[in-house]
């Protein structure tokens, strides 16, 4: 059985330096710049982050991690790992 996804044009305007920047990764990657818009737009709509990326985003905002004031500070809490 097939199954057509109906589709409406749609007009935007976009800065020169990204479209010519969408346009050049479409055509690298072999595709079409509406399919590349159309995968973007997709993902950005109906991609849900799972249970253990949810809990990491309200642990760093949460700053339950702790700070680290210097990378000398970072390095250390991660070799105590």
């Amino acid at each position: 059985m097939e199954h057509t996804t109906l589709r409406q044009p749609a007009s935007f305007r976009l800065r020169s330096d990204l479209l010519k920047a969408m346009k050049e990764r479409a055509k690298a990657s072999h595709r079409s710049l509406n399919n590349l818009v159309e995968s973007i737009l997709l993902d950005a709509m109906y991609s849900e982050p799972n249970k253990e990326t949810l809990e990491a985003m309200q642990e760093a905002h949460d700053n339950k991690g702790g700070a680290y004031s210097n990378v000398s500070a970072l390095m250390k809490s991660l070799a105590e790992e």
